[in-house]
């Protein structure tokens, strides 16, 4: 794959890509790091890629470890300081809607699977590779995670 082949084929998977970013991390700038990133690893290690036609989930997978090595590096600092985790809760920006709002108080492995299959239209069986855990895992994550969102948004209580 050329730079030019590669550059295109990135352009039209970034707003996903973006999408994943966010279902993870709170932070625009810290989503836009990811991403770019994400795409450099990706260039980078284009040879690694198998399948040509895969790159969005290839993509993504990296995007999803790079968020995770961000979420990483911001908790040993929140540890070196001491910060209390309510801190790291934002508020949904405005604008958002009910659901939106609710989508972004789940924990970020029940969100995570549904902002992928959902939004993203992936597949249980892409999403359970993306994220390294089996089909059936993501299958209850999604479950679960539906459930938590139908009582948030109908207000019967808390989790």
């Amino acid at each position: 794959m050329n730079e030019r082949e590669y550059q295109s084929r990135v352009a039209e998977c970034a707003p996903a890509l973006y999408r994943a970013a966010r279902s993870i991390l709170r932070s625009e700038q810290d989503c836009a790091d990811a991403v770019q990133e994400a795409v450099f690893q990706g260039w980078i290690k284009r040879g690694q890629l198998r399948d040509p036609a895969r790159l969005k989930p290839w993509l993504t997978r990296i995007v999803v470890n790079e968020c995770r090595n961000l979420q990483r590096s911001a908790h040993r600092q929140i540890r070196a300081a001491e910060a209390s985790a309510a801190e790291l809760r934002a508020p949904a920006p405005p604008g958002t809607t009910d659901l939106e709002a609710a989508l972004s108080t789940l924990d970020e492995k029940y969100r995570l699977p549904l902002v992928l299959h959902y939004a993203e239209g992936y597949s249980i069986r892409d999403i359970a590779l993306m994220l390294s855990i089996p089909e059936g895992r993501v299958r209850q994550r999604m479950h679960s995670g539906r459930k938590m969102l139908e009582r948030r948004l109908t207000g019967d209580g808390q989790d």
